[in-house]
């Protein structure tokens, strides 16, 4: 038999069992992958005997139609088996999101529409029509576009399936290594003739492999109940409840556990699944020895000693459809609590008893129904003497009704109060307690008692009202520090006279403000000024003209500058502006402008006009130099170019050499 007979055969053959495959999983449609799986056999079942027919072709015609129904199952097979991952690893919600399964079937439905009319573009293959059964494809574009796409969601899918296999259970590990291997063959086979390293003439090995990829499924299905209940039932049930739950198996090996019964095995224990049970969880796992494989049994046993362990087992002994053994359920709850509570309860009751604090428990309507010693020990009243009465026995009458009508609105609302009461004693002295009161509840709900827990702080609200007026005492004292110092640093940093900044205040803010204007790239402009002639006009009219004058245009300038600028006493007759971010020349416009205005503008003295002026000289940094000292000595050294050519001008200090 040649290959024009038997490889038909074969494949359909292959179609046979992916329809198999499909039927199984039409009968177990009710379970989210079972669709997905049925599809993705289908297509399975497309590509195989469409490409069978294509064999059994004796006409162009005919092998054309054979060839092209084939690429509807190439193409479903890649998106179907994501989907069917999708759903396996339980993302079926991605599917419903609007727009998700339309943009995965875009790609399948726009390669099977070009192959369908490619004999008109070529953008599949380039060597349409064939001419005999077997021809290999000749690529077109859109070819490697389908390649890359099916192999982008086949990868996509498997990455699904790695990063869910931690999380999976046991037996949902095993479906999905059937799966994983079920699909591994053909791919391997499609990559390895796609990159020619496998290349068998008139023939295409990968449909062949489909027929071993459908008995591994059907495997899956009788072996490890795929499109079964068993893992669903395992992830709801096992893995949700609190008991804890082992499987083993008729030689006591762990067939399967949930998370709480993983918490109690040995924590140096490797991968518990088919190891002893007692090397899973210890000795105190030797009670099985004793119990019969077919008998249920239940008891108590002891894990631990320190602290003290003890678990509720439950036994049932587990059997096929046949009703023969294959092993056992273990179920157990921890009940450690059942046999510490008498204890807990003798140590609350000593504690209670011995506490130093007051203890007071009343029912829901505020009546005494228990105290301890240390409430007698404070307030001088025994048991019997509160006992049925309310605790407003203790009220002093020096704190007000709403006080107690907020305390009540909150424990009767169901919450925790917490405060101070001002109380008195049985012998009439008063004293102060700190005091939290709670509810108490049944299980549905309802307020049955409330108990209180009081401490006398009485010595403590004594030592608190002393260093309350202490430290009254020393806030007034420290205010006034602080008005002081706040008074001395500006006397620091201003001038006597003039109210302005002065070197010092000067020295301190100039290195900040030029490594801002650096690191911020903006310039810092400097007007430095002198009164011209102003020692013959102190001479002429007194110092205190002089002050007058100095005063005058202190406030002048202090006007016209912005909030941003920097006006200070340089020294003697000399005052200086810093105006950041403005640039040389603006600079040297405003110190004109400045100069005519005061030009102009008489400073009035004891009823005379006095009419003074002043030189400037302008620098800028970084143009004349990094520091604030060179600066400086470039604006002094244009102030005295300006007094040196006639006074009453402004000079702008020439640039450094090199310098833009």
């Amino acid at each position: 038999m040649n290959e024009n007979h038997l490889y038909p055969l074969l494949l359909l053959l292959a179609g046979g069992v992916a329809l198999v495959v499909a039927w199984v999983a039409w009968r177990r449609r009710r379970m989210p992958e079972a669709i997905p799986l049925m599809i993705l056999a289908l297509g399975m079942a497309v590509w195989t005997i469409a490409y069978a027919l294509h064999w059994m072709s004796d006409t162009p015609a005919m092998l054309l139609f054979w060839m092209q129904l084939t690429y509807v199952g190439v193409t479903t097979v890649p998106t179907a088996l994501l989907i069917f991952f999708i759903a396996l690893t339980g993302n079926g919600a991605w599917l419903r999101r609007p727009g998700t399964l339309p943009l995965l079937l875009l790609e399948p439905v726009v390669t099977i529409a070009i192959v369908f009319t490619d004999g008109g573009h070529g953008w599949f293959a380039q060597n349409w029509p064939l001419t005999a059964p077997g021809t290999l494809l000749s690529p077109g574009p859109w070819f490697w576009v389908n390649a890359g796409y099916s192999y982008l969601v086949i990868l996509a899918g498997l990455f699904l399936l790695v990063r869910w296999l931690p999380r999976a259970g046991v037996l949902q590990r095993r479906q999905a290594a059937a799966v994983i291997t079920a699909m591994l063959l053909p791919i391997v086979i499609n990559v390895l003739r796609l990159t020619n390293v496998l290349i068998v003439p008139h023939l295409d090995l990968t449909p062949l492999t489909l027929p071993f990829s459908g008995i591994i499924l059907l495997f899956a299905r009788a072996r490890y109940e795929l499109l079964g209940r068993a893992p669903i039932a395992r992830d709801r049930l096992l893995e949700l409840m609190t008991d804890g739950v082992v499987i083993l198996d008729l030689q006591d090996r762990v067939v399967d556990l949930n998370a709480e019964g993983l918490r109690l095995a040995r924590r140096n224990t490797p991968e518990p699944i088919g190891q002893p049970a007692r090397t899973v969880f210890g000795e105190w796992f030797q009670v099985l020895d004793n119990i019969p494989l077919l008998e249920s049994s239940n008891r108590e046993v002891i894990v631990h000693t320190d602290p003290r362990q003890v678990l509720d087992l439950q036994i049932t002994p587990l059997t096929d459809r046949k009703a023969r053994s294959c092993g056992r359920m273990l179920v157990w709850r921890d009940v450690s609590d059942r046999y510490t509570i008498q204890e807990d309860r003798r140590k609350l009751a000593r504690a209670v008893e011995q506490s130093a604090n007051a203890i007071v428990i009343t029912d829901s309507k505020g009546q005494i129904e228990f105290v301890n010693p240390a409430f007698t020990r404070v307030t001088g009243y025994t048991l019997e003497e509160v006992q049925g009465q309310n605790p407003r026995v203790l009220k002093s009458g020096e704190q007000a009704p709403e006080f107690y009508r907020d305390l009540w609105g909150t424990i009767m609302s169901g919450e925790t109060w917490q405060g101070e009461f001002h109380n008195r004693r049985k012998d009439g002295t008063l004293y102060w307690e700190a005091a939290t009161i709670s509810p108490i509840r049944r299980s549905d709900g309802q307020i049955t008692h409330f108990v209180a827990v009081k401490e006398d702080i009485t010595a403590r609200k004594e030592a608190q009202d002393g260093l309350k007026a202490a430290n009254e005492q020393l806030r007034l004292q420290l205010k006034q520090i602080e008005e002081l110092q706040a008074i001395l640093r500006e006397q620091a940093i201003r001038d006597p006279l003039t109210d302005l900044y002065n070197r010092r205040f000067l020295s301190e803010m100039m290195p900040r403000e030029l490594l801002r204007a650096g690191r911020e790239g903006y310039p810092v402009s400097m007007v430095m000024m002198d009164i011209d002639h102003f020692k013959e006009f102190n001479d002429t009219y007194g110092h205190e003209a002089g002050d007058v004058v100095l005063q005058t245009l202190a406030a002048y300038l202090e006007a016209l500058t912005r909030q941003g600028d920097i006006v200070c006493r340089y020294g003697g007759e000399e005052l200086l502006v810093v105006l950041p971010n403005v640039p040389l020349g603006i600079a040297a416009e405003r110190a004109e402008s400045w100069r005519v205005a005061f030009a102009a503008t008489p400073v009035i003295y004891q009823g005379q006009l006095l009419h003074v002026t002043f030189s400037l000289g302008v620098a800028a940094f970084p143009i004349h130099g990094q520091t604030a000292e060179e600066v400086f000595r470039a604006a002094d050294a244009a102030l005295y170019r300006a007094k040196s050519t006639g006074r009453n001008c402004v000079v702008v200090a020439q640039a450094p050499a090199g310098a833009n």
